[in-house]
């Protein structure tokens, strides 16, 4: 199974994390986005200002409640698909179906999602990340 090995980045400046940017293909609109990979995320999940850049409407997402590290909150759950590929990559497709928040800050890459599709490994050690591919 072919890898590819990244070194941890900060394009946030919030320190040095495992960051991904990843194409992403929404119902209408297209753009990158980097993220954050997160196994402690269930899924996707964006800052709501994403959901215009890849094509959302309000039409288009569901409210729902969900848990996350600060306990309850709204999210909004896209009703259709969006596609992703690791920049540079040109495959595999990911499914995403993201969530959005808002207040949220950085994007996260999520468990449902591209962790289904990818093999994860982190060491923290050497400050790097590798994802195993299909």
């Amino acid at each position: 199974m072919p890898a590819l090995t990244l070194a941890y980045s900060n394009p946030y400046s919030t320190g040095y994390r495992p960051h991904l940017a990843l194409h992403v293909t929404g119902p209408s609109a297209s753009g990158p986005i980097v993220g954050l990979v997160d196994s402690g995320a269930d899924r996707t999940c964006l800052p709501m200002g994403y959901a215009t850049l890849i094509g959302y409407a309000a039409d288009q997402l569901e409210l729902h409640q969900g848990q996350g590290v600060g306990g309850s909150l709204s999210l909004w759950q896209a009703m259709t698909p969006a596609t992703a590929v690791v920049a540079g990559l040109p495959h595999p497709e990911i499914e995403l179906r993201p969530t959005f928040i808002e207040g949220g800050s950085t994007p996260l890459w999520g468990r449902a999602d591209f962790f289904a599709t990818f093999g994860v490994c982190f060491d923290e050690r050497a400050q790097q990340f590798t994802i195993s591919l299909p």
